[in-house]
């Protein structure tokens, strides 16, 4: 997946987010900025991590999310009705590509580039 693409998509989630907040409150006090806000965790205590402000005793999801789209030149296999999957961290990639020659009737499914 393109990193760029994930970093947009949470920057917009944030935006969105914000403008809730916003709402709620009604207009009379401003939320904060996205940028080099730190967050706090329940404890009170905040750590600055390499990708920026982290949740300090906060639990890595064990899920995750893929946008499985067919290169534009694939002829051969149809599109995924649903592009979007979330699957365990723990699933090997052969077990993902044996769902993918199941949903879209192809085989080998050892062909797929994931």
């Amino acid at each position: 997946m393109n990193n760029a693409y994930a970093e947009s998509r949470k920057r917009g989630i944030m935006q969105q987010a914000i403008h809730r907040k916003k709402k709620t409150q009604g207009g009379k006090e401003k939320a904060a900025p996205t940028s080099g806000v730190k967050r706090k965790s329940p404890g009170g205590a905040t750590a600055s991590g390499p990708s920026g402000p982290t949740i300090v005793g906060l639990e890595e999801s064990t899920l995750i999310e893929y946008v499985v789209r067919r290169h534009p030149q694939e002829t051969l296999v149809d599109r995924l009705d649903r592009e979007y999957l979330r699957t365990s961290r723990d699933l090997p990639m052969h077990i993902l590509k044996k769902f993918l020659g199941q949903k879209l009737s192809y085989q080998p499914y050892s062909h797929f580039q994931v």
